[in-house]
């Protein structure tokens, strides 16, 4: 429910102004994601989650689909130049999440053993990152 008010505010803050909705609506879905997996969400002014999500925009509108189709055309300097752009934004994505996730051990270690093994104990005390109970399970 916090993205939709999320959502209603960023709208509302334009005043009826035309504006990009594209990048309301992504950093609110990922947001979700986020959510469920790590327990928490990035605020829209975090400039780290802004870069991410302009790389995963970037990636997603630059991907050249046609390389899939003649897959030889990898082989041409503008295809290898594009993909080596992408591959570089999807190892900074792949380094973000792996970050995350051992924050989110480091966390699930500290837990006392009682925390661990009874998970109403464990909502009932922290927030309740979701990754982190389906990797004490």
């Amino acid at each position: 429910m916090m993205e939709v008010d999320e959502m209603v505010d960023g709208i509302r803050a334009e005043k009826g102004h035309p504006f990009d909705i594209r990048q309301l609506i992504s950093s609110c879905v990922a947001n979700v994601v986020v959510r469920m997996l790590f327990g928490r969400r990035f605020d829209r002014s975090n400039l780290e989650f802004q870069q991410l999500m302009t790389d995963v925009n970037e990636m997603l509108t630059t991907y050249p689909l046609e390389v899939e189709i003649f897959p030889l055309l990898r082989r041409l300097p503008y295809y290898k130049k594009t993909i080596a752009n992408i591959v570089v934004k999807l190892e900074k994505l792949t380094d973000f999440v792996n970050t995350k996730i051992t924050e989110c051990l480091e966390v699930c270690s500290s837990l006392p053993y009682q925390f661990k093994c009874n998970r109403k104990i464990y909502q009932d005390y922290f927030i309740k990152p979701d990754i982190l109970y389906s990797i004490l399970k």
